[in-house]
């Protein structure tokens, strides 16, 4: 009777040794877990010792799960962050959606104004840019640095940046060449462009600011006498065409230097 007791006893010491299926599991999971420094970007971990490649173990808050390179993780490399790039030490740093539109085409082809990058991506040595974050960059963009007009897409070169004025006459005054020469002159009042076509008369192509087209003649150019003016008289004391016109007032209209003035009554 008591040696079976004994045993009785026995085997309920061995049972009760033995882990709760809950313990069991728990035991499972964390044998199971990924050695350290092996859980890839955006993997779940339970400290930042288990992500790979130095990446921070976080979450937001506490209701959310903790990943590896997580939104606005700590960061000191773009590879430690699974869904952003670093920025200012956190991982919330915006990604372009053509970084992978591009990412085909050979370094240095990509035309003016298309999609890119990087700057090595674009022809002539132009600047893979956008004004902003939420814009896509393309080469030669408006506000884009520059050193000619070639690396330019929408505009012309205009103290290094992207920006200058493109003239929609440049290139349509050719009915207007003197008979006597080959050299082409605009009339006063007409579009110009400051680093080609001449005015007539030397009236000065101007405009009051880059948003402007520039006028030969137009109002506040420089002048020397009242035939280089379009819309006002030659102000003899400033040299500037900003004086008044009244209902007397002789209107030039010339196409060449020498054409002469017409007066209106």
């Amino acid at each position: 009777m008591h040696s079976s007791l004994f045993l009785f006893a026995a085997a309920l010491t061995s049972v009760s040794a033995l882990p709760s299926p809950q313990e069991a599991s728990s035991a499972t999971t964390s044998a199971a877990a990924q050695s350290t420094g092996t859980v890839a970007l955006g993997g779940e971990c339970s400290s930042s010792a288990d992500c790979a490649g130095g990446a921070d173990c976080y979450a937001v808050n506490s209701m959310l799960i903790t990943r590896c390179g997580n939104f606005q993780a700590s960061c000191t490399t773009d590879d430690q962050c699974a869904y952003n790039t670093c920025n200012n030490g956190l991982c919330n740093g915006f990604i372009p959606s053509a970084t992978t539109s591009t990412s085909a085409k050979a370094t240095g082809t990509v035309a003016l104004g298309e999609q890119c990058s990087s700057s090595a991506d674009c022809t002539n040595g132009a600047d893979c840019y956008a004004v902003n974050s939420m814009l896509i960059p393309s080469c030669g963009n408006f506000q884009a640095s520059c050193t000619s007009d070639d690396q330019c897409a929408y505009n012309t070169c205009n103290n290094g940046l992207c920006n200058g004025f493109i003239a929609s006459t440049t290139t349509t005054s050719a009915a207007q060449t003197e008979s006597t020469s080959t050299t082409v002159y605009l009339p006063l009042g007409a579009d110009c462009n400051p680093d080609s076509t001449p005015c007539a008369n030397g009236a000065d192509c101007y405009a009051s600011n880059s948003m402007l087209q520039p006028r030969c003649g137009n109002f506040a150019s420089s002048c020397t006498s009242d035939d280089q003016c379009a819309f006002n008289l030659c102000n003899t004391d400033t040299g500037l065409c900003t004086g008044p016109l009244t209902s007397s007032t002789t209107t030039f209209v010339s196409s060449t230097p020498t054409q002469s003035a017409y007066r209106i009554f």
